[in-house]
């Protein structure tokens, strides 16, 4: 729902640019959208040069004087309300060595090629081709299937109404596309480093591109022209007089939906170990070592017991946080599932982080934590949690 402000922002944008509106309503929702997701912000300010560009160049307009003045209002409204959030991570980037963090892995979440033409994993139609999506790299953040019927009624309004507007949104299209493989192409989940795709120049060259690192994202902006494209065809093909235009309609439809169709989601109950309560009721002051589950389930139980934890997740890691996780002697061994020799397996380290439990729940990290010759208090099937003092 969040993607809805960027959407209403190029709709006012586009307004404010024909004079239809002023600046209030554009930087409205341009707050909207940069506090719902900064990549929302990021992919505003590329369409919006975009936009003036095409104003420029294809439909050779000139800029009024007013507009001038709103696109400056808008911006400077939008900089002014977002400064309390903006200033301090552009400051902390720059001088503060400990947020020098990079951000995701852009070449692991690079859009495969294929995954515009090939139905995915979240598609009805992609269950029985698993083989194939399954070397996609990006797990779940390459989802880029156009379908069958969007791709006509592009092809169909490329071809058939070749108007300036088509021309804008089909070139924005590509461009978003085209950013959205990343660095390097990828066919088949196979990375070819032949040539360098523009987003490699963006993450180079573009400040602070380096800290987003998932070009993958560009999609929903990709889809968002393919959107207006589709509508587009579908309003001049009921423009015919003929009663088939209907049928067509209809049966175009009827494909986008087939083509769009969402497996169904199993979902489970969430049963949460009784030790989670126990750990509730201690009034102690200390913390615990949890990799019994995904950081995301282990989150949700942090939730119950309130105790602190090393691990977790946020979005991005600062320096600091990221060295603790992985050069700390026995603490990077049990979090990353790292065996170690008897000799070195010592648990003071832990003792001195004041972390009095060691949760697990797999076989391999139960093996590497009996070597700390620690006293297991709490075994099921799913969960064994060693006491370190």
């Amino acid at each position: 729902m969040s993607f809805g402000w960027l959407a209403i922002f190029l709709l006012y944008f586009i307004k404010m640019l024909r004079g239809e509106t002023d600046w209030k309503k554009p930087a409205i929702f341009l707050i909207l959208a940069a506090l719902a997701d900064w990549y929302y912000f990021f992919y505003i300010l590329i369409f919006v040069v975009l936009y003036l560009l095409y104003i420029l160049i294809i439909r050779f307009k000139s800029i009024s004087r007013k507009i001038i003045i709103n696109l400056a209002l808008t911006f400077f409204a939008t900089l002014i309300v977002l400064s309390p959030y903006l200033g301090p991570m552009i400051y902390q980037k720059i001088t503060n060595p400990d947020f020098n963090l990079p951000g995701h892995d852009p070449i692991f979440y690079s859009t495969d090629l294929y995954a515009y033409f090939i139905p995915g994993q979240t598609s009805f139609l992609g269950q029985d081709i698993s083989n194939i999506w399954s070397n996609w790299t990006g797990r779940n953040e390459n989802i880029a299937y156009l379908g069958i019927g969007v791709l006509i009624l592009m092809l169909y309004g490329l071809v058939k109404i070749r108007s300036k507007k088509i021309i804008f949104w089909f070139l924005t299209f590509l461009i978003f596309a085209i950013l959205s493989l990343g660095p390097y192409l990828h066919i088949n989940g196979g990375v070819t480093g032949a040539a360098h795709l523009p987003y490699f120049y963006m993450d180079k060259y573009v400040p602070f591109v380096s800290m987003q690192g998932m070009p993958s994202r560009f999609v929903i902006m990709a889809y968002l022209a393919a959107a207006l494209l589709v509508s587009f065809a579908i309003a001049d093909i009921l423009k015919w007089k003929h009663f088939i235009k209907f049928i067509i309609v209809g049966l175009v439809t009827a494909i986008i939906v087939l083509d769009f169709w969402p497996i169904k989601f199993k979902t489970s109950p969430l049963t949460v170990p009784e030790f989670y309560y126990t750990l509730q009721k201690d009034p102690g002051d200390f913390a615990i070592l949890d990799t019994s589950a995904e950081t995301s389930k282990v989150m949700f139980y942090q939730t119950i017991h309130h105790k602190k934890m090393i691990g977790g997740y946020t979005s991005r890691e600062t320096v600091n946080t990221k060295n603790f996780l992985t050069k700390n002697p026995v603490i990077s061994n049990i979090y990353f599932g790292q065996d170690f020799e008897t000799e070195e397996a010592d648990p003071s380290i832990l003792k001195s982080y004041n972390v009095k439990y060691i949760l697990v729940g797999d076989s391999v990290k139960g093996h590497i934590v009996d070597k700390l010759k620690l006293p297991m208090v709490y075994a099921t099937r799913e969960l064994a949690v060693y006491q370190v003092y």
